[in-house]
């Protein structure tokens, strides 16, 4: 019998695969991420997205890497599970990639602190870029299946603006598909209305609850950490 705490993600060990594929076909546990399991309906809950996504990666990920693109997308807006956890680290460092799923990649680039955020849940504290940094990341990839629904998603995430997103790509003019996201981003969002603050200036102090902002995810043991810095420069 697969043994796991009631309702907390677990890494699927595979010497009880065969117990936990017939929980996950009789609906009793779902699938979070390629090798983690949990309650149904917890990919529903940031808070329990969070500790799926710790379960993922290795120890040494959590504490040196930032989770950017697809991956901190569905830790913002939840949806289907990415393949790959995209990370990045500072020029210069590099992480083992695992040998199980789900497949990491790893990106070398500088992000500037105002990019970044922490969201930390009971002890897993994981660092990640903001819903609007996302969401311009989003934008520089070439169209695929489902980055459409990401990128409406994180759209609507309160406090993304259009403007917040032409900041970010000010500040990387040398960086690939940003000629592709600024065509984008009329489409998208238009012209950032007056008076409308970016989701940073939203945050405001260093620390603040998270589900302030996004009260209808429910997760409401989360909170986000502001002031995250140690990968500086630009994108």
């Amino acid at each position: 019998m697969a043994t796991f705490a009631a309702g907390t993600p677990f890494l699927i060990d595979p010497s009880q695969r065969r117990e936990t594929d017939r929980l996950l076909a009789e609906g009793l546990l779902e699938t979070l991420l390629p090798g983690v399991a949990g309650p149904p309906g917890g990919a529903g809950r940031r808070q329990t997205r969070l500790v799926a996504l710790a379960l993922a990666l290795s120890p040494r990920a959590v504490s040196r890497a930032v989770v950017s693109e697809l991956a901190a997308a569905w830790i913002w807006c939840g949806g289907d599970p990415p393949d790959v956890i995209d990370v990045v680290v500072p020029p210069g460092r590099s992480l083992t990639r695992p040998s199980r799923p789900p497949l990491l990649a790893v990106h070398q680039r500088r992000l500037p602190p105002q990019d970044l955020t922490a969201l930390e849940a009971g002890p897993v504290r994981i660092e990640l870029t903001t819903p609007t940094r996302t969401l311009t990341d989003l934008l520089r990839l070439p169209p695929s299946g489902g980055l459409r629904g990401r990128i409406d998603a994180l759209a609507a995430v309160p406090g993304v603006s259009a403007g917040g997103v032409a900041t970010c790509l000010d500040r990387m003019p040398r960086a690939r598909g940003v000629s592709r996201a600024r065509a984008a981003l009329v489409e998208l969002l238009g012209a950032a209305p007056a008076g409308v603050a970016s989701v940073d200036a939203l945050a405001g102090d260093a620390v603040g609850v998270e589900d302030a902002l996004h009260p209808p995810d429910g997760a409401d043991h989360v909170v986000e950490v502001r002031g995250v810095g140690h990968l500086e420069g630009e994108a």
